[in-house]
């Protein structure tokens, strides 16, 4: 993943901000699942997703309102409120 994302940099710089978005996209999908674990062996991951979507914020364009909202929250540091949101919602 990190090579097709380094040969998009260098051969198509115009669609730098494309992939920003598509890797922002991606990462809030993936938190998305995340969330309904309280694993331990996925904490190093998630602190990761976090960083990079916090990293690429500014160009994330989202599609929709949860997009949107869950970008906001991972990108200024409310996704363990999120999480256990979520987690009361699902383990009732």
């Amino acid at each position: 993943c990190a090579q097709k994302k380094e040969m998009i940099q260098k051969q198509y710089p115009q669609l730098a901000h494309k992939l920003a978005n598509m890797e922002v996209r991606t990462l809030l999908f993936f938190l998305g699942v995340l969330c309904r674990t309280n694993d331990k062996k996925y904490a190093a991951t998630q602190k990761e997703c976090i960083r990079k979507v916090k990293q690429n914020y500014s160009a994330f364009l989202p599609r929709n309102g949860h997009e949107r909202q869950l970008a906001w929250i991972v990108a200024h540091g409310f996704y363990p409120f999120y999480k256990a949101a979520v987690r009361m919602k699902y383990y009732r």
